[in-house]
């Protein structure tokens, strides 16, 4: 045991536990709180067998933990400098961002900007403000520069952000299941030799060529219909895992939105599991009448973040967003910014859906999908969150102020720091 001296008295830990769990102790932190806001273990172990699938951090899983718990999914440090101007502007300090070193995220998935490299010999020995006022970062060099024009990186992002907020991974018998379901439903083929397309071509079609040159070189220069493990394996293998980077391809090609790409796993990926207790099966039932009273002013409260509606309901947050889906009320984290919703807000204010579109720039569908499943109710809240972030230029007016300049945030998104002890 190693004794280290803190403002609340001296903390034991064990050398023989893994680095993460000694610095989860030392910050006074749950394991798997630890692991879920501060490591990338979420990234890289998107799935696990059925035995393997401990909550990140666990000490069931302290094999993976030991090995992957103080790793970023791709070397060097990065950071995106409109993060780091907002955090001085209103926190006076700045830290990296674990979102910020996904593999294949090149830009920041709440400014959708490219991201920049630090390019000091040692970068995690300051902070990011530290590096951005010496010079020390250079722009990453992108397929593209508005991340909002290109669908399937913006997807990418996306889903690879929501796939770090996991608490735990997916049993890989039901992912694999799920994402092979939706290969035949493109049409794509499902075994190692067929005449279909398979998953890898259907990417290598779609994704920017610049892209797969920089990250998935070996995809780029594949062949038609010649069978490519690392990807297509997922849509044919029940119980191996895939990595973390192959999921978040695979569901970027499979779906046109993020939001439909995680509700599609969340649906349809997550086992039925037994409820851990007693207590946990009281604290998830609640009447009707809660749901479809009480429940509004909470989402209300918290702008439609599941996350934090979860945290204040004491319940799951998965069964929450679910729960929210069948009320026809949308997760809101990026309501204030987003393309779609500033459209779908204009055509609530008169303005024609294809009007709404163009001066948003985004995809008619991306909006009637919105209305499809939006209540009506949910307008007002949509509302106030444009024109709380907008501030006097908020409403209609404002919207339009912003059309050439807006940001367009990531749907699912807590901006937590990577340790510089990394």
């Amino acid at each position: 045991m190693l004794g280290y001296s803190t403002p609340k008295g001296t903390v034991e830990v064990s050398v023989a536990r893994p680095r993460l769990n000694q610095l989860a102790s030392l910050c006074g932190m749950s394991e798997t709180d630890y692991a879920r806001q501060h490591s990338m273990l979420s990234a890289f172990r998107v799935a696990a067998k059925a035995s393997e699938d401990h909550l990140h951090g666990d000490v069931g899983g302290d094999t993976f933990t030991r090995r992957l718990g103080m790793l970023t999914q791709r070397p060097g440090a990065y950071l995106c400098t409109q993060c780091v101007i907002e955090d001085l502007d209103h926190w006076h300090f700045s830290w990296f961002r674990r979102s910020h070193h996904l593999l294949g995220v090149d830009w920041c998935p709440s400014h959708r900007i490219p991201l920049s490299r630090v390019t000091a010999k040692d970068p995690w020995a300051s902070t990011p403000m530290y590096w951005v006022e010496k010079g020390e970062v250079e722009t990453l060099q992108t397929s593209c520069a508005c991340l909002d024009e290109a669908g399937f990186l913006a997807r990418f992002v996306d889903i690879a952000s929501a796939l770090l907020e996991k608490a735990r991974p997916f049993e890989a018998r039901v992912i694999n299941s799920a994402i092979s379901q939706r290969v035949k439903f493109q049409g794509l083929r499902t075994s190692a030799q067929g005449v279909r397309p398979l998953l890898s071509d259907h990417v290598k079609v779609i994704a920017p060529a610049g892209w797969l040159e920089q990250h998935l070189p070996e995809l780029g220069q594949k062949k038609a219909g010649e069978f490519h493990a690392w990807l297509d394996a997922l849509a044919i293998s029940r119980t191996v895992p895939g990595t973390g980077f192959a999921y978040a391809v695979a569901m970027s090609a499979l779906f046109d939105t993020a939001e439909a790409a995680m509700l599609y796993l969340n649906q349809e990926a997550v086992p039925c599991r037994a409820l851990d207790s007693d207590k946990d099966n009281k604290q998830m039932r609640r009447s009707r009448a809660f749901w479809h009273g009480e429940f509004w002013g909470i989402y209300q409260e918290f702008g439609g973040r599941p996350a934090l509606i979860a945290q204040r309901l004491n319940m799951d947050r998965t069964y929450v967003a679910e729960k929210m889906h069948h009320m026809g009320l949308p997760a809101l984290y990026d309501a204030a910014t987003a393309s779609r919703w500033r459209a779908f807000v204009r055509f609530q204010n008169g303005e024609s859906l294809a009007a709404a579109c163009e001066i948003e720039r985004v995809d008619v569908a991306v909006v009637e999908a919105l209305l499809r499943t939006t209540s009506a109710r949910v307008v007002p809240v949509v509302k106030a969150l444009i024109e709380g972030h907008d501030g006097p230029r908020g409403g209609s007016d404002g919207l339009n102020a912003l059309a050439s300049q807006r940001p367009a945030s990531s749907p699912v998104y807590v901006r937590e720091e990577i340790s510089t002890q990394v």
